[in-house]
């Protein structure tokens, strides 16, 4: 059976029942587009009996073929089918149905298809027939993405086409003397990178360089924090236990040499490879905070949600007060989460004459954040 001609994009959703009641009745994450362009948003929330199931662009900069998004249980059955002005689907602006909880449920996740056309309507047919049109779709999908994946996977280990490095002047001696290479094309997607390489390409034409590599300077990211932010870029997915083999790597003491073939003007890197015992790599997993100030710093926004969610879900009482004072400072929803946390948990968190506020009382935020917890503690107990 062939995909159906009239559906250009669709996503396989799979996802763990969530609470009727808040604040666990909702649920957020990331999906790539069964195209190799885009990258989706999806946030389901329990409303009674029923799901609403929000979903949203989250790049390219823009995305306006789409007309119609359709939801159709993986069981079959009813499908239900949203329309509306194609520029709805610019980054950032939600599209939103609303299905019976029971027509999705099927073993305690939610399982269902969202497929979208760039038509005013999708066709209707009977759910055994829709569904089998989008399961083939699906596995299409799926064997174009894990090509795609395995493409930029090797680009990101290619030592002879990368043109971009990373240095990194802050970080541990053991990591300060390697580069970390890249492609200038592919970071560019992101603007924050886009403004920095421009920056830099602008700086080397004014000083006449014309043959070495663009470099940039990386201060508040550690090496592997940023492999990791790397790893994303390029794939999709997030690796926190760094493989060094998987990323373009040079010693700073024995940079790439860099020589042009006859007329051409294109650089040519020479490489001497890291032997085996030159490397430091012992790494630590990356910390989910730690990735999450990366994707904030860099302005990626996928990321960044991602991150942060995991930063939330990971609070717990030996760690609620050190999320609230580091990260809940910079990110809101951190904050609300980790006070949420503690006022529940006070009791506990303070007993025996704990207080672990003690350790941070030199931190210019801890008085105010105590102050605050206090004050909700005191409305809860009311």
């Amino acid at each position: 059976m062939t995909p159906s001609k009239f559906i250009c994009h669709t996503l396989y959703v799979r996802h763990p029942t969530v609470n009727e009641q808040p604040p666990d009745n909702v649920g957020e994450f990331s999906m790539p587009s069964c195209g190799p362009c885009a990258a989706w948003n999806v946030l389901i929330e329990r409303i009674g009996a029923h799901l609403e199931v929000s979903v949203w662009l989250w790049k390219p900069d823009k995305y306006i073929s789409i007309r119609t998004l359709s939801l159709v249980p993986f069981k079959g059955g009813k499908h239900w089918n949203s329309t509306f002005d194609e520029k709805i689907l610019q980054v950032g602006n939600r599209v939103t149905v609303q299905v019976p909880v029971e027509d999705v449920e099927q073993d305690g996740e939610y399982q269902f298809f969202i497929a979208m056309s760039a038509m005013g309507h999708i066709p209707a047919t009977s759910g055994a027939s829709r569904v089998e049109d989008l399961k083939d779709e699906v596995a299409v999908a799926k064997k174009i993405a894990d090509e795609n994946k395995a493409t930029m996977e090797t680009l990101l280990s290619d030592v002879y086409s990368v043109e971009t490095r990373f240095v990194f002047i802050q970080d541990k001696p053991s990591f300060s003397d390697f580069e970390l290479w890249a492609h200038r094309s592919i970071l560019s997607r992101y603007q924050a990178f886009g403004e920095l390489i421009k920056q830099a390409t602008q700086e080397r034409s004014e000083k006449d360089i014309n043959l070495a590599p663009l470099t940039l300077a990386v201060e508040e990211i550690s090496f592997p924090t940023f492999c990791s932010l790397l790893m994303f870029i390029y794939t999709g997915e997030i690796e926190r236990n760094i493989d060094p083999t998987r990323f373009a790597i040079s010693k700073l003491d024995r940079p790439p040499k860099y020589a042009i073939s006859g007329d051409s003007t294109r650089d040519e890197p020479c490489w001497r490879p890291l032997d085996p015992g030159d490397s430091p790599w012992n790494f630590k997993p990356v910390q989910w905070d730690d990735l999450l100030f990366a994707a904030d710093l860099y302005k990626i926004e996928e990321l960044r949600a991602i991150c942060q969610k995991y930063v939330i879900e990971a609070i717990q009482n030996k760690n609620a007060v050190e999320t609230l004072i580091h990260v809940g400072t910079r990110f809101p929803k951190v904050k609300e989460a980790a006070l949420n946390y503690i006022t529940r948990n006070i009791d506990t968190m303070f007993a025996d004459g704990n207080d672990p506020f003690a350790p941070f009382l030199q931190n210019p935020k801890c008085h105010e954040l105590l102050v605050e917890v206090m004050l909700r503690s005191r409305c809860m107990h009311l």
